[in-house]
């Protein structure tokens, strides 16, 4: 099976992707279920859709000054959950 041209290319973005934590997995996918030869071949063959744009809106929280309690009760919680015993099954 003779691979496109793009192939390497493509190859070598998603492996960025996969390493970069990328969210669209489409073409990991594609390489998985149809094999490495074929999933290429099937990626490149169809058009590229953009990757979705996130706006990303900062919201600012207000000052709120620490409360000595609510961290302590917070803190008791973790430890509390924490050291409960796990079984494995």
């Amino acid at each position: 099976m003779a691979l496109p041209l793009q192939a390497v290319e493509t190859y070598e973005a998603l492996r960025a992707q996969v390493l970069g934590g990328g969210r669209c997995r489409t073409g990991v996918t594609a390489l998985l279920y149809h094999g490495m030869a074929r999933g290429l071949a099937l990626i490149t063959a169809t058009p590229a859709s953009p990757e979705p744009r996130q706006e990303t809106q900062l919201s600012t929280l207000p000052a709120v000054a620490p409360d000595p309690a609510l961290i302590r009760l917070l803190a008791n919680m973790v430890l509390r959950i924490q050291s409960e015993v796990q079984h494995v099954y």
